[in-house]
């Protein structure tokens, strides 16, 4: 997706550059931009039919999927029931019109209509609320996700942060170098990351360096250089990536500085020139760049949340475990006293679920490591949601099982996440959740209904079949008992407010819901086929089955002689019923 953004808004006649394996930075994609250069990719950007099925229908997890499979197995169950019915109709009804009505009202009642209409219309509704939040729901079943995740994998700047980096202070390391005017020099590059721009909003642009090659800064590498004519090679990043190891003071100093909570960048100076995406030889440290992020006043009551509902929390961050450890702190999140430096993570991905399931906070992740810590929790059975906002998140978040991409984050991160928070606060993923759940809940809750009714229907045509009855109602009447019985109050339970954290195993519940239905639900079918044998005066009249006919049982098609109150029955050999008095005559 880097590849296609980039590509797409590059000029008409740039010059196509290979983009390597590990993809491409925020920083890189700007400043191949900037330099006229286009991508060397063939991916569509628009999606095809199945494509678009795949992200909105067949996803892992779909309640408008199950609903259609449950009217599938439903199918099924009609298909011998409606032979059984059609028979018995056949043998109970006098015409053939009569017989294929009641066979069709019959089955009428086993099908559930409007599940999945009320499915599609409680996600719709979840949407449009979302989107009063100013969140953004790209696939409908991203509302289901959100009550299914119990992991939530997140970055400290912009989300425990407000994403707002300043300047503190710099501490100069010994030497004269012109460090005042190198950090003015790398703040103005036009393909200038956060971090850059508030240095250079320090540090104003000096007069007479001109910049002979640079390196943008990469996730991966976790630094930027420069070379400028007549001063030499400059390199701005994490101390322990551009300071040499037997620094030990310096490193030591760097590392004081981030246990405080800040990002602590170091600034190395070179002779020579850069050599492709390497470092130069032998840098000498020049000084160390103290910069601020203010933490946001919602985060701890966000984590709490988070943690109150059983959702654990995650923090991935390419800064140093010790201030990334400092600020999660400071918002309250448990288990944050234990950083991680993802440089000593094993490869393997059970070792490294054991290590994610352990620990909360971890630092220098790289973007790759953040593909392989969403593949391992999902390894262990973990539902898993990943924030993001620029282009290195692009990868991870399309492996999560729910995609959160910030407002302001890259538009290719936007493009392939499930969720896109608008306004990008953090806060507001409390009620993304809260909805998520409030949608599945009552989902369940209308489906064990209309499951109640299907049970309730199908035995009842299961018996009408066997005692070779007619089918006590028309369609007409189903419709107005599915209207007043199931209708209306499935649609006021799909948008009731609830409360109840998501529960897998919602089928077997349906299964317990079944094996608890016999009981009742029987009689009820039981009741109603003899209330129904009443009404229609046929108790006394039809024979259930062939090998059960008395001897002088007339036969079926043999003309019935007419019943008044005084007279018999007109089948010879039975008990007859009592007489009915009717009202008197004049």
């Amino acid at each position: 997706m880097a590849d296609a953004a980039a590509a797409a808004t590059a000029p008409p006649h740039a010059s196509v550059h290979p983009t390597p394996p590990a993809g491409l930075s925020s920083a890189e994609v700007a400043e191949r931009r900037s330099r006229g250069l286009a991508n060397g990719s063939t991916e569509r950007t628009s999606r095809s039919v199945a494509e678009i099925l795949r992200a909105n229908i067949l996803t892992r997890f779909n309640f408008i999927l199950g609903a259609l499979l449950a009217v599938i197995y439903v199918t099924w169950v009609i298909v011998p029931l409606a032979v059984l019915l059609l028979a018995s109709q056949l043998h109970a009804r006098d015409t053939v019109k009569e017989a294929l009505t009641g066979t069709v009202a019959a089955l009428v009642g086993v099908v559930p209509q409007g599940l999945v209409l009320l499915t599609s219309v409680a996600f719709g509704v979840a949407a449009v609320t979302l989107a009063r939040r100013h969140v953004l729901v790209q696939q409908l079943p991203a509302v289901e996700g959100l009550a299914r995740v119990d992991v939530l994998c997140i970055d400290k700047t912009g989300t425990l942060t407000d994403g707002s980096i300043a300047f503190d202070s710099l501490i100069p390391l010994g030497g004269q170098a012109p460090v005042a005017e190198a950090l003015g020099a790398l703040g103005a590059d036009e393909a200038s990351n956060a971090t850059l721009r508030a240095i250079g909003q320090a540090f104003p642009q000096p007069d007479g360096w001109e910049r002979t090659a640079s390196v943008p800064f990469s996730s991966a590498r976790k630094w930027s250089a420069a070379s400028f004519a007549a001063h030499g090679t400059w390199v701005l990043g994490a101390p322990e990536m551009v300071l040499p190891s037997g620094q030990h003071a310096e490193l030591s100093r760097a590392a004081e500085l981030a246990a405080g909570g800040h990002r602590v960048l170091a600034l190395a100076h070179a002779e020579g020139p850069l050599l492709g995406e390497s470092l130069p030889p032998s840098p000498q440290a020049a000084a160390l760049i103290v910069l601020t992020e203010r933490l946001r006043p919602d985060a701890a009551e966000t984590l709490g949340y988070f943690a109150a509902q059983g959702v654990a929390l995650k923090v991935l961050s390419g800064d140093s475990p010790r201030t990334v450890a400092a600020v999660a702190a400071r918002a309250g999140l448990p288990g944050s006293g234990t950083p991680v430096d993802a440089r000593d993570l094993s490869e393997d991905l059970e070792a490294l679920g054991h290590t994610l399931e352990e620990h909360a906070v971890f630092g220098r992740v790289t973007p790759h490591q953040k593909q392989a810590m969403v593949k391992a929790l999902q390894a262990r059975g973990h539902t898993v949601a990943m924030t993001g906002d620029g282009v290195n998140d692009v990868l991870a978040l399309k492996l999560a099982d729910l995609g959160i991409a910030m407002g302001s984050g890259a538009a290719a991160t936007r493009a392939v996440a499930e969720l896109v928070l608008l306004d990008g606060r953090f806060a507001t993923l409390p009620g993304v959740v809260a909805e998520g759940r409030r949608v599945t809940a009552n989902i369940e809750r209308v489906a064990n209904l209309f499951v109640t009714k299907t049970v309730w229907a199908a035995l009842l045509g299961i018996a009408v079949g066997v005692t070779l009855l007619p089918y006590p109602f028309l369609p007409r009447h189903l419709t107005i008992i599915d209207t007043l019985t199931i209708g209306i109050p499935s649609f006021f339970l799909a948008l009731a407010p609830n409360q109840r954290r998501y529960l897998p195993g919602f089928a077997s519940r349906a299964s317990r819901l079944l094996g608890d239905l016999p009981p009742a639900s029987p009689a009820a079918a039981a009741s109603t086929t003899t209330m129904s044998m009443f009404s229609t005066g046929r108790l006394n009249t039809v024979t259930p089955w062939p090998f059960m006919a008395s001897t002088n049982a007339q036969p079926k098609n043999t003309p019935r002689p007419a019943v008044t109150q005084a007279q018999g029955p007109a089948v010879t050999g039975r008990t007859p019923l009592p007489a009915i008095p009717g009202p008197a005559q004049p």
